[in-house]
């Protein structure tokens, strides 16, 4: 993908030396829809609160909700999350969502104001309940003949003492995991322990 003229556009070219890239031929992109943009691969369906679904336009198979925005109350330190409530959803917000295609590109944008708690109490066991508006701006592009999503989060934060996730439902089995730690990628199995602890 090249900006020919100000314009997203998809080529081919050789991998190394001096070669012109030729425009590629395809069915391009389209947005046939408010929130919905698709190619001959995938159809991406987004939503107000920036969450989406991708199907799979030649099988037909449908993902989980991705990109479901949650945040939580955090009193741990720099290296560690420790819980401190409420869980605090975008599920359901409602904002602006614009669609746009510009040559081989196409994006949605949801854009939405999110109140969350300002900071953690004085005890730093729960969250304030006084709430402070955080614009955020979700971009989800899709090019033409691409099998993957491209996703932008923007957030202004304007509060404190808090974990933002973006939660994407896979729908994958598996008996692992990696979860990111400090300082390391640990790999973690699925299943609960047997016993206390």
């Amino acid at each position: 993908m090249i900006e020919h003229a100000g314009t997203p556009q998809l080529v081919r070219c050789a991998a190394l030396g001096v070669t012109p890239a030729v425009a590629a031929q395809g069915s391009g992109v389209s947005s046939p829809g408010a929130g919905v943009i698709e190619n001959s691969w995938l159809r991406v369906e987004v939503g107000a609160d920036g969450s989406f679904e991708i199907v799979n336009r030649v099988s037909g198979a449908r993902t989980g909700r991705l990109n479901e925005l949650e945040d939580e109350g955090d009193r741990g330190d720099a290296c560690s999350f420790e819980f401190a409530g409420p869980l605090v959803v975008a599920r359901g917000l409602r904002g602006t969502v614009a669609t746009a295609v510009r040559g081989d590109r196409a994006t949605v944008r949801a854009s939405f104001e999110w109140p969350l708690p300002a900071a953690l109490r004085g005890d730093r066991l729960a969250r304030l309940p006084a709430l402070v508006s955080c614009p955020v701006t979700v971009t989800v592009s899709l090019d033409a003949e691409a099998r993957h999503v491209d996703v932008a989060l923007n957030v202004d934060n304007r509060v404190r003492d808090h974990r933002l996730r973006a939660v994407c439902r896979t729908d994958a089995r598996t008996a692992t995991h990696v979860a990111g730690a400090p300082f390391e990628l640990a790999d973690r199995t699925n299943g609960v322990p047997a016993g206390r602890g």
